[in-house]
């Protein structure tokens, strides 16, 4: 009888030193089948921890569980967030929509917040998710503006990291590093200031990608990613109305995916095909099969494709997270349900009245949108890669055959992923082209119900759809020549071609991510001088009257994104600015001013009229900046000094 060797890790081996194979579901299989009898990678779509098929370059078994992706993306985030650290000396004053957004992230710091963004049809968006996200960094920061860049940076950069790591968890580390390319590409098309400015629409594409990576992590049966749909639906909802469509579609998606999954598979776990039809197919010659395990004797569990061994599963962990999960999607929407019930009326019936009524007010031309200039709208939202961003002075209902041609593609790419995925049983490659075709529909239909003009910020939540049919076609396409690549002995040629490609696929995009990242000019920005002149104007007038209340005149309707920088200017300093009731669509209920003499501040446009004549004079203090001139004069309250 000839002696049996062992390799260093105890287990047997033939007399010739080969591995020998484990047995799969208690039949003797291939070496690395798992004990279920099924192909690694193949059918659930999520396999082993690093290449559930395979498809990563063969290589020291570490390097595929690196998460290189995720880290390259969080380091050009980082690179980010020190560029604006370093910047904070610079002046920064907001006005307009961001002054606005910084007023609500203002009241979120004391729980007054129950709103979403406003909308200038006079209601809200649903909820103000937004706001208390972004307020515990803003207090920490005793209220400073810079500190709402590095938020809306890391709201979108820890959506795209936690996008690939969702994508490495059910699709491997290999498939991951490949979904790096077509994000970091839409991310390099967007540019810089897309990713750190504090405006809602820019804060919104990033978490849509993260969504629907998550709705198709629910296709193979993860119960968190269906709490995680909905946890990053509702701030999505809350913060703009236009993406009802595409969040119900997608939720759909991954409820439905998650429920086949789950209530599918017969009693004793997964449905796979035979251990003793895959042992017979995929067996080696010449291989002889290992024993089972001793009686006593816990077996080895087998080792994933890329060489790390499956970890035990946790369910409690998975229950928790879930869980809390859960509990985050009630809790935030306990505001805006309250503002419903004690608002006068609730912003939700004022959605609810205004999507369901016909419009013909002022704006609202042009809110039939038909399906050709659907089509056309959402081909130029997709478009950036590789034709860039649209041009603002470009009709945006109007695209360029190439740009329709992306669009098209990319529903093809959608539907070709799902076709093959479904061949392959890769539930994951199936959930992702699934969502990506579902999502794209959905945002033509999205499209069609924008009331007014479209105009490009209004879909820019769509740009990163395309993406996981992709990521998709890039995991069976690496999938189907895996086997191949298993039966080859790798040489160093190889090994080093392999090293190189996946160096270049990790570097380029991040690398030109983090260079825009690095190079925007805040600290050589001009720096506003109006708005912290007219503010300083106020509040020595206020002082001289011993008051620090004051009313805010939007005499000129053009005038109010001068108003929302100095409202956030004095909120700051500690006085007490107020609005008009007809502004507080805008400013919230809670800054309009209440009965009661005031002192106020009226803000109006320079006089027209002939150089000389006493109707061109200005009555009041003058104020010249990127706002344009904007003339302010300070009326005392009845009685008081000054």
């Amino acid at each position: 009888m000839l002696p049996v060797a062992t390799d260093a890790d105890g287990d047997p081996r033939c007399v010739y030193g080969a591995p020998m194979a484990r047995p799969a579901g208690g039949v003797p299989g291939p070496a690395g089948a798992s004990d279920t009898g099924r192909e690694p990678g193949h059918g659930d779509g999520r396999g082993g921890d690093d290449d559930p098929e395979g498809i990563g370059p063969p290589g020291h078994r570490s390097a595929a569980g690196w998460p290189l992706a995720a880290a390259a993306m969080a380091a050009a985030v980082l690179v980010g967030l020190v560029h604006l650290a370093t910047s904070s000396g610079t002046p920064l004053v907001f006005g307009g929509d961001q002054a606005v957004l910084a007023l609500q992230v203002h009241e979120a710091t004391r729980f007054h917040a129950t709103l979403g963004p406003y909308s200038r049809f006079g209601w809200s968006h649903l909820g103000p998710a937004l706001f208390y996200l972004f307020a515990p960094l803003y207090a920490l920061t005793g209220g400073s503006p810079w500190s709402l860049l590095a938020d809306s940076l890391l709201l979108n950069g820890v959506s795209l990291c936690l996008a690939l790591v969702v994508v490495r968890r059910f699709g491997g580390e290999w498939a991951a590093r490949w979904a790096l390319v077509p994000t970091g590409l839409v991310a390099v098309a967007l540019g810089a200031l897309s990713f750190e400015t504090l405006w809602n629409p820019n804060l919104e594409g990033a978490t849509v990608l993260l969504m629907v990576v998550l709705a198709a992590a629910a296709c193979t049966g993860s119960g968190p990613s269906v709490v995680g749909v909905a946890l990053v639906g509702t701030y999505l909802v809350q913060t703009d109305i236009g993406t009802v469509p595409v969040v119900g579609a997608t939720a759909v998606c991954a409820v439905g995916g998650y429920a086949l999954r789950r209530f599918r598979r017969p009693a004793g776990g997964r449905r796979h095909r035979s251990a003793h039809a895959h042992a017979r197919r995929s067996a080696a010659p010449g291989r002889t099969a290992r024993p089972a395990a001793a009686p006593g004797r816990t077996a080895r569990p087998a080792a994933a494709p890329g060489g790390t061994a499956h970890r035990p599963r946790r369910p409690w962990a998975a229950w928790a997270l879930g869980g809390a999960g859960a509990v985050v999607v009630v809790v935030a929407w306990i505001p805006p349900l309250v503002q419903q019930v004690t608002g006068h009326p609730g912003n939700i019936s004022r959605l609810v009245h205004f999507f369901t009524t016909p419009q013909n007010g002022p704006g609202t031309a042009g809110s039939n949108h038909s399906f050709a200039q659907a089509w056309h709208v959402v081909a130029n939202t997709v478009s950036v890669v590789p034709f860039g961003t649209v041009p603002a002075t470009t009709p945006f209902t109007g695209a360029s055959t190439a740009r329709q041609a992306v669009l098209a593609a990319s529903l093809v790419a959608s539907a070709l992923a799902v076709g093959w995925a479904a061949r392959r049983r890769n539930a994951f490659a199936l959930g992702l082209g699934l969502v990506s075709l579902v999502g794209l529909a959905a945002s033509v239909v999205a499209a069609m119900r924008i009331v007014g003009p479209v105009y490009s910020y209004l879909m820019l939540w769509a740009v990163f759809l395309p993406v996981p049919a992709w990521i998709a076609l890039g995991i069976l396409v690496a999938g189907r020549s895996a086997p191949d690549a298993r039966r080859r002995h790798a040489t160093g040629g190889v090994r080093l071609g392999a090293a190189v490609v996946a160096s270049l696929v990790l570097v380029v995009p991040t690398a030109l991510f983090a260079r825009q990242l690095g190079e925007v000019p805040w600290s050589t920005s001009a720096p506003d001088h109006q708005i912290p002149a007219i503010a300083s104007f106020a509040s020595s007038r206020l002082a001289a009257t011993s008051g620090r209340s004051v009313l805010l005149v939007i005499g000129n309707a053009d005038r109010w994104p001068v108003v929302a920088g100095v409202m956030l200017a004095l909120t700051d300093r500690g006085d007490h600015p107020e609005v008009q009731p007809a502004w507080a669509f805008m400013f919230t209920p809670r800054a309009v001013a209440g009965p009661g003499p005031h002192a106020e501040l009226v803000f109006t446009d320079p006089p027209t009229g002939p150089a000389g004549d006493a109707a061109a004079t200005p009555s009041g203090s003058t104020f010249t900046g990127p706002w344009g001139t904007t003339v302010v004069r300070f009326v005392p309250a009845p009685g008081g000094a000054g």
